[in-house]
């Protein structure tokens, strides 16, 4: 399992609300299942997870809509909106 951003990191995102690349803290991470199913032997399996990343002014993330710069945040919306 792999979680990108740790407790008191900053991370950026666009802010649909609002328009704009934001900035804030991670307050809080927390991975959910997607799927659980059982395996052969009856034993649960973890099919699929998501990565939630609760900041400090409120925002709940997920881990597709958090990036480690500004930049990078820019870039990747750039690339999607020219699609």
């Amino acid at each position: 399992m792999e979680i990108k951003f740790g407790i008191c990191e900053k991370v950026w995102y666009f802010n649909t609300a609002e328009c704009k690349v934001a900035s804030d803290e991670v307050k809080r991470v927390q991975v959910m299942p997607t799927g659980i199913s059982k395996s052969a032997d009856g034993e649960n399996v973890l099919d699929g997870y998501v990565v939630l990343y609760e900041t400090l002014n409120g925002p709940v993330l997920t881990e597709q809509e958090c990036f480690a710069s500004e930049e990078e945040c820019r870039k990747r919306y750039r690339e999607f909106f020219a699609e």
